[in-house]
C-alpha cells in the first residue's frame, strides 16, 4: 500500500485485487448505499414518484445521504464527523430530501413589493 499526500488530502493506493486493504472504503460505500435506498424510499412515498437508477435527482440524493451520515452517525469516540472537524455539535435545521421549501435568492429584489422568496424543492 502506498500513501500519497495532496494538499491536506490523504490518498491511499492499494494493490489491484487486494480487497482486504479496501475494507474501510467498502464499508463506507455500503453504508452510503443503504442510506440512499432509505432516503429514496421515503422520497418516493412522500412525493408519489419513482426514483430509478437514471433519475436526475440521484447525484443529489447521494450527496445528501453522505452529509446526513457525517452529521448524524457517531464514531467510537462518541463524536460525529462534523464535531471532529469543527469542534462543536451541529444544531442547524435541515429539510427532508425532496421537501418543498421557500428560498431567498441573493442580490437585489426587482421591486419592493416582491417578497423575494421563491418556491423550490430541497435537494441537499
Amino acid at each position: 500500500m502506498t500513501l500519497l499526500s495532496f494538499q491536506y488530502r490523504l490518498v491511499l493506493v492499494s494493490r489491484v485485487g487486494d480487497s482486504n486493504a479496501n475494507g474501510a472504503a467498502e464499508g463506507a460505500v455500503k453504508e452510503v448505499k443503504a442510506k440512499v435506498r432509505t432516503i429514496a424510499a421515503a422520497t418516493q412515498e412522500m412525493l408519489k414518484v419513482t426514483i430509478g437508477a437514471q433519475h436526475a435527482c440521484l447525484p443529489f440524493l447521494v450527496m445528501y445521504a453522505a452529509s446526513s451520515i457525517n452529521r448524524g452517525r457517531r464514531g467510537p469516540d462518541g463524536k460525529t464527523a462534523y464535531e471532529l472537524r469543527f469542534g462543536k455539535a451541529w444544531h442547524g435545521k435541515w429539510a427532508q430530501f425532496g421537501e418543498k421549501v421557500m428560498w431567498l435568492p441573493t442580490g437585489k429584489r426587482a421591486s419592493r413589493l416582491d417578497t423575494g422568496y421563491r418556491h423550490g424543492v430541497f435537494l441537499g
